[in-house]
């Protein structure tokens, strides 16, 4: 997954208007934790509250109730969570949203009974949530929606940056990564639906588009597309933007690397960037991780793409070292 930022704090864009703007607005603080894709639930959540008369306020302090995206990738995050949420859930009505409530519920319960739960699949009940929290009820929404994360209303953190998950979960089995348990297997969204939010970004003057999942390497595998697919029909949209492509696997970038490398070399509106973690550069360690890959397929994916794409910009993240 890509990371970004570990805290995110979101204010209303002053372009934006409210139906409700007198003194009596219900005031909402959102904050978020971890990865690209955290954070445009997090853009989602202010999105949806602003259409139903919310104002987001940057100071958790004037806020009536607060939400926080939380992630939980590894213990030493999880601990950080676990301590903003015992202290904001003493301050006012909290919302627990993110990757945290599916991993790790009756953690969070110990700490903060009252605290109302939502899952990264569960976006399009945050009005309900968050309008029973701040009248004093609970409410847990950690079931899978049918529904999918594009084309709902979003307020941006940047104006220029249109970050669009195309995919949830991942087929990976990963022993280290807690990730799998919050948002299950691989469900990847529809081409038409990426594209369509896509051009509404484009037209609303976002420059950048970063294109975010768990894993973009097994994108379109139970849809019978891929990748390449995606970013083909993606960057035939008219407009003055370039394409950011998220974190990937090394195991699915060998089925699918002549047509990635023919693209980036023919395409002028993609980042000439890969984030392709390797995690570890021991096939033993490798193995006990799940990784799914060998070092070797690492290693011959960069070196074909250094080949055919000199300038390509790598991105790789590791956990344990020789």
């Amino acid at each position: 997954m890509e990371k970004v930022n570990h805290l995110i704090t979101f204010s209303c864009n002053p372009s934006v208007h409210f139906q409700n703007s007198k003194s009596n607005t219900k005031k909402v603080w959102v904050e978020a934790f971890g990865c690209s894709a955290n954070i445009a639930d997090a853009e989602i959540i202010k999105g949806i509250l602003c259409n139903n008369g919310y104002e987001l306020t940057s100071i958790r302090k004037n806020s009536d109730v607060s939400v926080l995206v939380t992630c939980a990738v590894k213990d030493a995050t999880e601990h950080r969570m676990i301590s903003k949420i015992k202290r904001y859930s003493k301050e006012k009505p909290l919302v627990v949203a993110g990757c945290l409530p599916k991993t790790s519920k009756k953690l969070i319960e110990s700490y903060s009974p009252d605290s109302s739960l939502m899952g990264p699949q569960s976006l399009d009940r945050t009005l309900q949530v968050v309008d029973a929290s701040l009248n004093g009820r609970k409410v847990v929404a950690l079931e899978d929606s049918m529904s999918t994360k594009v084309n709902f209303p979003r307020l941006r953190l940047n104006p220029v940056i249109s970050i669009i998950e195309i995919s949830s979960g991942c087929l990976s089995e990963c022993s280290f990564c807690q990730t799998k348990l919050a948002k299950g297997s691989l469900k990847s969204y529809r081409i038409g639906e990426i594209v369509r939010q896509m051009e509404d970004d484009v037209a609303a003057n976002c420059k950048e588009i970063w294109l975010t999942s768990t894993d973009n390497g097994c994108y379109g595998l139970d849809l019978k597309t891929d990748l390449v697919e995606l970013l083909e029909k993606c960057s035939n949209i008219e407009g003055e933007y370039k394409i950011r492509v998220g974190m990937m696997n090394p195991m699915y970038v060998p089925r699918f690397l002549d047509r990635l490398i023919s693209l980036y070399r023919n395409n002028d509106k993609i980042f000439k960037f890969l984030h392709m973690p390797v995690q570890s550069g021991s096939e033993r360690i490798l193995r006990k991780m799940k990784r799914g890959h060998t070092a070797k397929i690492f290693l011959d994916v960069v070196k074909e793409l250094r080949k055919k794409i000199p300038e390509i910009t790598i991105s790789i993240r590791i956990r344990e070292r020789l």
